[in-house]
């Protein structure tokens, strides 16, 4: 992508809207750095940037948190006035939490976690909800993030989470005909040698 969005600094967990109008991005000015000098560093977080013609606007970060507080956030999903997010902030029930913020006057906004049954029964990784709202494709973090898993919402309920896909595959991301692309961590010895981009087709 464009200088608009590439710098020196480190971007990852990129979003893009269905509309390819808004795009979210996780950026840290150093990579280097631990995730604890990241927390205060007051840069490092996700990030906004909107379609303009040939290029994107400058980005601008997202707050997602009271200004008195900390918190360090990353892994956005957005779907009409509602995102996902992960954060590590105080008052979590793991280290890393799911989170839920809502559209308000152009302003995310009244953010609260999504509950003890994504985050600790679940362990709610990055993840995919569908457009009906009614499906969660994710992977668990307490399972190390290697293995794809989808939950359905049953009057208002979600419902017993299924293994997709295993092993070493992560990061799903479904298309309008229910197509999975997800990430495939080749290892050896322990040690990830590369990750792959695949698709597994639904028939």
């Amino acid at each position: 992508m464009s200088s608009a969005i590439n710098s020196k600094g480190g971007e990852d967990s990129p979003f893009i809207t269905p509309d390819s109008k808004d795009f979210y991005f996780f950026f840290t000015p150093d990579v280097s750095k631990e995730a604890s000098l990241q927390l205060t560093d007051e840069v490092t977080g996700i990030y906004w940037s909107k379609s303009d013609d040939d290029d994107w606007t400058e980005p601008e970060r997202v707050v997602l948190q009271e200004r008195d507080k900390l918190s360090l956030d990353d892994c956005l999903f957005a779907q009409g006035n509602v995102i996902w997010f992960c954060s590590a902030r105080e008052g979590n029930m793991r280290e890393i939490d799911i989170y839920i913020a809502y559209l308000s006057d152009g302003k995310w906004t009244d953010w609260v976690n999504a509950g003890e049954l994504l985050n600790v029964d679940y362990g709610l990784g990055e993840l995919h909800i569908t457009s009906g709202g009614n499906q969660i494709y994710f992977h668990p973090e307490k399972a190390g993030g290697m293995d794809i898993w989808v939950t359905n919402k049953s009057d208002g309920v979600w419902q017993e989470p299924e293994l997709i896909i295993s092993q070493f595959a992560g990061e799903a991301s479904l298309d309008n005909e229910s197509n999975i692309y997800f990430t495939h961590h080749f290892y050896k010895d322990a040690i990830m040698l590369e990750a792959d981009i695949y698709v597994a087709y639904r028939k």
